[in-house]
């Protein structure tokens, strides 16, 4: 005969707070990344158009 166990201690992880930090601090992190990835393909795109345009300057010469 198999011996029953009780479905609160089969389980494998604790349930609650701790979890629900975890998530929190997971999904900080992975927002951080993709930011800065963002960021950085961004910055190269917008730099690349301000340099390449050219300086005009009008006005009197003495």
């Amino acid at each position: 005969m198999t011996k029953q166990i009780d479905p609160v201690e089969a389980r494998q992880a604790r349930q609650g707070r701790p979890v629900l930090i975890i998530l929190a601090v997971s999904m900080a992190l992975a927002f951080i990344a993709a930011w800065v990835m963002w960021g950085s393909v961004s910055d190269s795109e917008t730099t690349a158009q301000l340099n390449t345009s050219p300086i005009v300057i009008t006005g009197a010469t003495e």
